[in-house]
């Protein structure tokens, strides 16, 4: 499930945050993803605010058997500030991913993560490329090495950028084998648009399957993961990782990617 949320700030956000906690309640299980950054706040790492955060998190997650990322959110830490994405599952936090690639300005404000981390929940694999992230294969690649069947993508992504933003999200999917649940904020500057692809084998070949937003707050979509992991394996088993490029002298340069 897609939650394209507005854009609030924390102390305003809590009868907003109960309304999540229903829908999520009348689930089963599954992956329910949020926008990146939707709260305006930077948190200090173990600050009132902060703590207060991951309380109302563990909340919306106490009763479901499936994945809850919340987005991401500003944490100030060791004198550095992260565009952070945690993991709850069950009431409890199960894991983190820092954002890397820092679009434009961000650079001014934040500092990078430094490591691509798969969160486990059962027989789920998650990796998180926040927003940005996905635009380049490296991230999704090192997920498909690590095992991760689905990447969650929250994400803040303006009007006139949704068609591209789209086309990264199908081709990292499809060049991974790997669903893809990336998340808008239906604030009027983004537009919602949230988009959830699958895979379907033909036998064959894969067909691409995709549902898109529109602007509803809650967005449902069905992801057949059974035979993912087979798929998400045996595509990157294919790629060879390393090519071999004639050079001017008829000699070779081999480029390791």
């Amino acid at each position: 499930m897609a939650v394209q949320s507005k854009r609030l700030r924390f102390t305003d956000s809590f009868t907003f945050i109960r309304q999540v906690r229903e829908e999520v309640e009348s689930l089963s299980d599954g992956l329910v993803v949020m926008p990146e950054k939707w709260l305006k706040d930077v948190f200090t790492k173990d600050s009132e605010s902060y703590n207060r955060f991951i309380e109302e998190m563990r909340a919306v997650s106490s009763s479901f058997k499936g994945i809850f990322v919340p987005g991401s959110i500003s944490v100030s830490e060791g004198g550095k500030t992260f565009n952070r994405s945690i993991v709850f599952s069950g009431g409890k936090e199960i894991g983190h991913q820092d954002k890397i690639s820092l679009y434009r300005m961000e650079k001014t404000t934040y500092s990078s993560g430094r490591e691509v981390n798969v969160v486990s929940c059962g027989a789920i694999k998650l990796g998180i490329p926040v927003c940005y992230d996905l635009d380049f294969p490296y991230f999704a690649k090192i997920l498909s090495e690590k095992g991760a069947i689905l990447m969650a993508n929250p994400s803040l992504i303006g009007h006139k950028f949704i068609r591209m933003w789209h086309i990264y999200v199908r081709g990292r999917s499809l060049e991974n084998r790997i669903p893809v649940v990336s998340v808008n904020s239906s604030d009027d500057l983004f537009g919602g648009n949230s988009i959830i692809t699958g895979m379907r084998d033909e036998g064959d070949g894969i067909i691409l399957e995709e549902s898109v937003a529109g602007t509803e707050l809650f967005f449902h979509s069905s992801i057949e993961t059974e035979h993912i992991e087979k798929l998400s394996r045996a595509r990157y088993d294919e790629d060879p990782g390393v090519y071999s490029l004639k050079t001017s002298d008829g000699g070779k340069k081999v480029a390791d990617l």
